[in-house]
């Protein structure tokens, strides 16, 4: 148990070391203020210092990639990265409509999936995931466009 240091803090009480963010410089390896103290004041120099924040952002995503990769699919689709590597890896590295090995590719493969359901059917090279996204992701549409070209 640890108790934050801000004299007006609503919860002056010990608190789990949960509410403490870790900070390596301090003796105990916690911050002295609790998360909901820092909070409010992280937001403020946020909101006072865009540019710096953006460029900060920026060099945290260049210096970590692989962790990046791992928050955005977590927070999109809720997979985690051994998720992904497995469906690529099921699909031989390749886009699951037009078979394009990721090496021809200047991105990564996309995850598909569904909007109502958000159940992933597989991982899509930008084009194909631009043009289901371009249809609608109906089915009737693709149905027509395919007759269409067979004309």
């Amino acid at each position: 148990m640890k108790t934050c240091s801000n004299p007006k803090c609503a919860q002056a009480n010990p608190q789990n070391l949960d509410s403490f963010h870790k900070d390596k410089s301090k003796k105990d390896g916690f911050r002295t203020r609790c998360k909901s103290c820092v909070a409010p004041l992280k937001a403020n120099w946020n909101k006072e210092n865009p540019e710096r924040k953006a460029a900060r952002n920026k060099r945290w995503v260049a210096n970590n990639p692989g962790r990046y990769k791992e928050l955005q699919l977590k927070r999109k689709f809720g997979i985690t990265l051994d998720i992904y590597n497995q469906i690529l890896a099921n699909q031989n590295s390749c886009c699951a409509i037009c078979n394009t090995h990721r090496s021809k590719l200047r991105r990564d493969l996309a995850v598909d999936h569904c909007h109502s359901t958000g159940k992933i059917r597989g991982l899509l090279c930008d084009h194909c995931n631009s043009g289901l996204g371009h249809f609608k992701d109906n089915v009737n549409f693709l149905a027509k466009a395919i007759t269409y070209l067979g004309e």
